[in-house]
């Protein structure tokens, strides 16, 4: 189906899964290293952190494979260590998922993994972008690092909707989610004021697109918690497809200024 879609929605979905995948990857590293020696904690949590630390895998694997079918003439400089930093990632996210299996693992072990797999994720996340488009503002790697930081806790926030025992209006995930919104808006819209800024709206319509895709989910969520304080299941998902729909939109924004300039 992909093989069909146009040249920029491939390379579009392929750096969005694979940001999402080292956003996920980032906050599985961080809760397994943060939580050994922590047994019950540890144990409540090994379904989330298994689809976790799976899911991550396969999205850093799809932007692998775009990287790898580049053509020639659309390579940057910066392709080679991109490749080296998410090879490197994804072998800290395979060695985690091992370790976490075996029967006699060493918790000392697994933080070093689990640290090694957030060191090499956010590496990759300023190699990839630098190797799929040409800065023209100095705030895109930040903006792009905390949009990364930002997807992968709305799907993580959404696995664990589904996997997590405990109750999720109590985990502080919405207060998490409007966190990192908050800084990651602040950085994209700061890039966007470099770049030609936001008005009019109906010249930079994707910008206003992307942003309020960004903003809406967590804010909903936020409301919906004041008013019921269970929050039903698949509204986790829906939060992480919008969030998800920003990136792709922001990237499609910038692809379509350099095209034009």
């Amino acid at each position: 189906m992909l093989r069909t879609a146009p040249d920029w929605l491939r390379a579009g979905l392929a750096r969005t899964l694979g940001l999402l995948g080292l956003g996920m990857l980032i906050w599985a590293g961080i809760s397994t290293a943060l939580l050994q020696g922590r047994g019950d904690a540890l144990l409540s949590l090994r379904p989330l952190q298994y689809r976790a630390l799976g899911g991550a895998a396969v999205l850093i694997a799809v932007v692998v494979v775009h990287l790898l079918l580049q053509p020639a003439a659309q390579r940057s400089r910066w392709r080679p260590r991109a490749l080296a930093t998410l090879g490197l990632a994804l072998l800290a996210d395979l060695v985690l998922l091992v370790l976490l299996g075996a029967d006699h693992r060493s918790p000392g072990l697994v933080s070093v993994f689990g640290v090694i797999a957030c060191i090499a994720a956010l590496g990759s996340v300023g190699l990839v972008t630098l190797a799929t488009e040409v800065p023209r503002s100095q705030w895109l790697l930040p903006a792009q690092l905390a949009l990364t930081l930002l997807g992968g806790a709305a799907v993580f926030f959404s696995l664990m909707a589904w996997l997590w025992p405990g109750d999720m209006g109590a985990s502080g995930a919405t207060s998490s989610l409007l966190l990192l919104t908050g800084i990651a808006a602040a950085l994209m819209w700061a890039g966007w004021l470099g770049e030609g800024g936001v008005l009019p709206p109906t010249r930079h319509r994707l910008r206003w697109i992307a942003l309020g895709l960004l903003v809406i989910a967590p804010l909903l969520l936020k409301a919906w918690q004041l008013v019921a304080p269970s929050l039903p299941r698949g509204i986790w998902g829906l939060s992480a497809l919008a969030v998800a729909a920003a990136l792709l939109l922001e990237w499609r924004d910038r692809r379509d200024n350099d095209t034009v300039a």
